[in-house]
């Protein structure tokens, strides 16, 4: 088998080295490499490709929105002289203090760029890399909600999804690995399988390798989880008219 070659990349850029799930340049697709999250050398920030259609006009608007939201609770202005609402913006019912909620628990969002690759301009979201001030991060990516399609996938397309992890649907998240650096230099490293290997009967054993073992840290996390649980859980009742599929959450510590 012919074997594919790396993406040739500008000099300054490099590959994001903890990503975790998602499209990646290790795996190849229809005879090309996937584009994965990228890097400008010493950055604190990271390039998400913008998906193509449907999707990437919406997650770009997403960032926008809370983007926004957050020029208005330090200035109290907003760009287009709205007001306190976002109904120009297409997002009826929102307030800019809810939307201001969910944009502190988000990475922060740059605009958008445009990178060279292989000779070809690919555009990119630019956001916070919210791991850039951790000297050993430990990294744990969960796919959030029970819906894993958009609104507009075919019916092949919804089958072949709810069949990828079908607890999904019980459990309303789905693990899709880690990444822990340890103080000795070494990194464990776990895929989507191991993330599989969990349902609703057992996803609660065997975590002590992923948070600290200290029991006063352990008590620690229990209530800033908790108290993370019930602030998005509040958000999302405000954003109830907004239809949402799935999202990510980074898990760091």
């Amino acid at each position: 088998m012919e074997e594919i070659p790396q993406q040739e990349l500008p000099a300054t850029y490099e590959w994001f080295a903890d990503q975790i799930a998602g499209h990646h340049p290790s795996v190849i697709k229809n005879g090309k490499r996937e584009i994965g999250l990228l890097k400008k050398r010493g950055s604190d920030k990271i390039l998400k490709p913008k998906q193509e259609g449907f999707r990437g006009e919406c997650e770009v608007n997403v960032y926008k929105l809370l983007a926004r939201a957050l020029r208005h609770s330090t200035s109290g202005d907003v760009s287009d002289g709205s007001g306190g609402d976002t109904d120009s913006d297409g997002w009826p019912g929102i307030s800019m203090e809810d939307a201001e909620g969910l944009a502190r628990m988000t990475p922060r969002f740059y605009g958008l760029t445009s990178v060279p690759i292989d000779k070809k301009d690919v555009d990119f979201l630019i956001l916070e890399d919210v791991t850039s001030t951790y000297s050993l991060p430990a990294i744990l990516d969960v796919k959030m909600g029970r819906i894993t399609y958009d609104p507009v996938a075919s019916a092949t397309k919804r089958e072949k999804e709810k069949r990828k992890y079908p607890p999904q649907t019980v459990l309303g998240f789905r693990l899709l690995g880690y990444r822990m650096h340890c103080k000795d230099g070494k990194i464990v490293v776990k895929d989507k399988e191991w993330g599989k290997s969990y349902d609703e009967y057992n996803i609660l054993d065997d975590f002590s390798h992923v948070f600290p073992s200290n029991s006063q840290l352990d008590t620690n996390y229990i209530v800033g989880l908790n108290e993370l649980h019930s602030k998005v859980k509040s958000i999302l009742e405000k954003f109830s008219s907004m239809s949402a599929s799935q999202t990510s959450t980074i898990e760091h510590h």
